[in-house]
């Protein structure tokens, strides 16, 4: 097909050549002129353009290079773990089909308990006709899944390029978001489809007999990567990384353009590295670029990017041992709170994790090994600075420490407790549930209650408002508690807890004590401590105890 003409009928357009010439590397990578040379969106299909209320980036877990099951109880497992980790989006491959709608929904709906959207593989030749195109999308939207990557188009004739164009505007009718694979590279076409959130045209994570990925890393920056968004799918902690390091995998996150963000690397083997605070707080787009003076092509890229009031400064480098001395003037005003992940001087598989107070006037000094990468994330250390919603900051404790939590709550004076401010308190009462519904409790409508309380979705919600806390009950009066374990008892200093719910044994006046089967309060920490918004609970003179 390729080397036969197109066959066009009425008027011929010829599609643009473009010459990009800047005065430097920052100049070529902030050029948006490819994107600009396509037509805007039609506002019948987005209102609002890029900033259409369904069209969404966000970060995604996909299980395909790294290992991990391909069940429905596999792929709820990811999902959960996507959940934990922060990420909006999962990229289910083709496996998908073999289940029925109902089990499909059935992992929709546990996956936005998690706060987490599907996106599922199609190979774009069953999608050629304009009926297997509406019966795709309208299917995808019926079940709630969110995105549809499409794959094997691997060339640029024009009945190919055209089906493009047809996928896109049947995908938004139906609200649905794009990733093209096995594709070739953009030329701007998310301006006139914002929903295509990222084509691959990139040799990125799958080229698993890459050699030299080091020096390819820092040569796409500045080639591939002018064109547009790319979906290299990166971080990977295994053999795929060939000669980088762990910390040049990370920085790769933020060097790379992608609106969706996929990790090649499995969320588990994500979460027990010691870089997953850094990871969690990566954004998957950018309000601002500088590409920093130190970088030339194929040898290091250092860029500076901006999401909110956050800054993240990211570093890959070829070969070529180095250290390289970076000025923080791109900071704004005041100190900063930063997190700093170095390479491991004596292992390539590790990393050095680092907490600081820097502004604008300090310099850093990084030494770089041949491969190795570096990424710094600073945030606004005044109490009286406003962060953005999308990104707050993110503690840097480790997670389910309690000495950092006793510490905050103990020192009331101390940087963490003037830096929240203000928070939200939720009455979470069983009592509640009974007045507003005039039912009597019970042990099913309880943990009911508590299954689906949606914690991914609560932890959003505060962080969208700049709330630096959450406070919510554990239980009050009504003899009905959040969590089935010991925590509490420890407190009061009364054993054991009061068992899992049961209609047997009711208290003398008829109610039904104990905890619920889900531990709501550990359910809460995780996005709530992704966020960086600190989680207290009121614990009741009446503790659950036996």
């Amino acid at each position: 097909r390729v080397s036969r003409p197109a066959a066009i009928s009425g008027t011929i357009t010829s599609p643009w050549r473009v010459v990009i010439i800047g005065a430097d590397l920052n100049a070529l990578v902030n050029s948006d002129i490819v994107h600009n040379l396509c037509p805007p969106a039609d506002p019948n299909l987005f209102p609002d353009g890029m900033n259409t209320e369904w069209v969404k980036p966000g970060r995604a877990v996909w299980r395909y290079l790294d290992g991990g099951g391909s069940s429905l109880e596999d792929m709820k497992e990811f999902s959960r773990l996507a959940g934990q980790l922060g990420f909006e989006y999962h990229v289910i491959e083709g496996f998908w089909s073999r289940w029925s709608d109902e089990q499909i929904k059935e992992l929709v709906d546990y996956s936005r308990q998690q706060g987490v959207g599907l996106w599922f593989w199609r190979h774009s030749r069953e999608l050629r006709t304009p009926e297997a195109r509406e019966a795709f999308f309208k299917r995808l939207h019926d079940l709630g899944v969110v995105g549809a990557k499409i794959d094997f188009f691997d060339h640029e004739q024009k009945d190919v390029i055209d089906h493009y164009t047809a996928l896109l505007k049947e995908a938004a009718k139906y609200h649905v978001l794009v990733n093209f694979h096995g594709a070739n590279k953009p030329t701007g076409e998310a301006r006139t489809w914002p929903n295509e959130m990222v084509r691959e045209a990139v040799r990125g994570m799958e080229a698993s007999k890459l050699a030299d990925r080091a020096s390819h890393n820092v040569t796409l920056p500045f080639t591939r990567y002018l064109a547009g968004h790319g979906d290299y799918t990166p971080v990977h902690f295994g053999a795929r990384r060939a000669n980088t390091t762990w910390t040049h995998q990370i920085a790769t996150a933020a060097v790379f353009t992608s609106p969706l963000l996929t990790y090649g690397a499995q969320p588990a083997n994500i979460l027990k590295n010691p870089g997953v605070e850094m990871i969690k707080s990566i954004p998957a787009v950018w309000d601002e670029t500088i590409v920093l003076p130190v970088s030339q092509i194929g040898e290091i890229a250092a860029f500076a990017r901006r999401s909110g009031d956050t800054w993240f400064l990211a570093i890959l480098n070829g070969i070529v041992t180095r250290t390289v001395q970076v000025r923080l003037s791109f900071l704004g005003q005041g100190q900063y709170r930063a997190m700093l992940i170095r390479d491991d001087k004596d292992n390539d598989a590790a990393l050095q994790v680092e907490n600081e107070t820097l502004n604008q006037k300090d310099t850093l000094s990084v030494d770089l090994r041949a491969g190795g990468g570096f990424i710094a994330r600073f945030a606004p250390a005044s109490a009286g600075a406003t962060l953005s919603p999308r990104k707050r900051g993110t503690s840097s404790a480790p997670a389910g420490n309690p000495q950092h939590s006793a510490d905050w709550m103990r020192y009331p004076a101390s940087r963490e407790a003037k830096q929240a401010r203000w928070g939200v308190m939720t009455h979470y009462l069983a009592d509640w549930r009974a007045k507003v519904d005039n039912e009597k409790m019970s042990a099913e409508n309880w943990n009911d209650m508590v299954d689906h309380f949606d914690v991914e979705g609560l932890a959003k919600q505060i962080e969208s408002v700049g709330a630096g806390y959450y406070l919510i009950t554990i239980g009050q009066n009504s003899g009905y508690y959040l969590a089935p374990n010991a925590t509490y008892d420890k407190f009061v200093g009364i054993q054991p807890s009061k068992p899992v719910l049961s209609s047997v044994d009711p208290a003398p006046d008829g109610r039904v004590e104990g905890c619920s089967r889900r531990d709501l309060v550990a359910d809460l920490y995780e996005p709530l401590h992704n966020r960086g918004i600190k989680l207290m609970v009121y614990l009741p003179a009446g503790a659950p105890a036996g």
